[in-house]
This record gives structure tokens, C-alpha cells and sequence, in this order.
């Protein structure tokens, strides 16, 4: 079966309780972890934000094979839908993983810079998160300096958030074809890229500013020797 297997995140223990994770990639494996979730959790959180295809049709046998009783009237075409089919709403909360990471990069940068307007912040990768963070950063008055290795994709990405931000914003969005000439003299350089290869190399700290640093929210973006 060339569908990828679940895996669980970390437990993290908090003062009231415990947390912890489960990614999964259709709606048979959402309905198993959450048959197997239901007696030992309080509420569950589901990630609401369809950011890729999942396996659609309902395998009888998994089904069988793991006991799982759903709601039959339930129409389960999404991840939600299947927890929805095992577990009632009332114990459901939806959220967006993607943007609780974009608000936390902004309330650090704004406590750590002091103040974000008039700062150079180069993002590395501008898919759902970068976007989202470049259109955030420039409404705040930054001049963001965006790579995209598609030209054409990260050009209009650009052109997009200086369309949507207010035209009283100081702040404006530029595309860089290269992450060397995009994080020059930057005051932060944001990695955001999903392809598991160094994309801040030694190069990139060296073009930065001197006081410059580092923000990682992407996948092994980070080259050892800039550690």
C-alpha cells in the first residue's frame, strides 16, 4: 500500500494535563486514532486546514479489523468529518496549526526587534506559512524580502501581498531569485521551506546583518556549520 503510515508527536506533559499529536494521511487512520483517542483524552484538536489530498474511500476491513463504530450518516469526506463520525463535537475543537505558528514568529520578532517597522526580514520559502507571514510583516511596516525557487509563483506571491496590505503601509514585499542577494543585510532571516535541504548556508549568514539572526520554521533548512 503505497499510503503513508500514521506517527504520534511527542507527549508533552503540561501542569494540567498532557498533550500529544497524531499525523495522519486519510480518513480510515483519522477514525482509528480517534477510536483509540476517545477514551483517554478530554478534547481533540484537528487541523481543519486542507493542505493536502487524503485517501477518501472507507476500508471495510480497517474498519472490522479495529472495531470501529461510526456514524453511519456522517458524509466523511475530510479529516474532520472522520473525527466527527467517532467522537461527538462537543469535544472537538478545530484549529489551524499554520497560522498558530505564523502568530508566534510575529509576537517574538515584535517583542525581540522592539519594533518591526523599518526591518529587513528575509523569509525562505514562501509557501502556506512564509505567505502568510510575509502578508503579516509587511502590514506591520517590514520590507520582506522573499524567496521562492518557482520565479514565477514566488513573483506573484509578492505581487499579491503588496496588493492586500494598506497602501499606508511603509512596508513593502520584494521577490529575490537567490536566498544569498535576498537575506543581504537583513535583520532576520526566516527559513521556511518544506524540502529537507540546508537552505540557510554559510553564505546566507555571511550576507546578513552583523547583529542579524536566525528564526527556523521549516525542515532541516539550517546547514550544520551556520550552528
Amino acid at each position: 500500500h503505497s499510503l503513508q503510515k500514521p506517527y504520534t508527536t511527542p507527549v508533552r506533559l503540561l501542569e494540567s494535563g498532557a498533550i500529544c499529536g497524531v499525523v495522519v494521511f486519510s480518513q480510515i487512520q483519522a477514525m482509528i486514532a480517534a477510536n483509540i483517542a476517545k477514551r483517554f483524552v478530554d478534547s481533540v484538536l484537528v487541523d481543519v486546514e486542507e493542505k493536502q489530498g487524503v485517501q477518501v474511500d472507507i476500508d471495510s476491513k480497517l474498519v472490522e479489523h479495529f472495531r470501529i463504530k461510526y456514524s453511519t450518516k456522517s458524509k466523511i469526506n475530510s479529516i474532520l468529518s472522520a473525527v466527527c463520525s467517532i467522537i461527538k463535537k462537543d469535544r472537538i475543537i478545530e484549529y489551524k496549526p499554520n497560522d498558530l505558528t505564523v502568530d508566534a514568529v510575529w509576537s517574538f520578532l515584535s517583542a525581540k526587534l522592539n519594533h518591526l517597522s523599518g526591518k529587513n526580514i528575509a523569509i525562505l520559502g514562501c509557501g502556506n506559512i512564509g505567505s502568510k507571514l510575509a502578508l503579516k510583516l509587511a502590514e506591520s511596516g517590514v520590507n520582506v524580502i522573499m524567496m521562492r525557487r518557482n520565479s514565477l509563483k514566488g513573483e506573484s506571491i509578492v505581487n499579491a501581498i503588496n496588493l492586500i496590505k494598506p497602501s499606508a503601509s511603509s512596508g513593502l514585499a520584494t521577490y529575490s531569485s537567490s536566498a544569498v542577494q535576498a537575506s543581504e543585510f537583513c535583520d532576520v532571516v526566516i527559513s521556511a521551506a518544506n524540502a529537507n535541504t540546508p537552505i540557510v548556508t554559510w553564505d546566507v549568514s555571511n550576507s546578513m546583518s552583523k547583529d542579524g539572526f536566525v528564526i527556523d520554521i521549516g525542515k532541516g533548512n539550517v546547514s550544520p556549520d551556520v550552528v
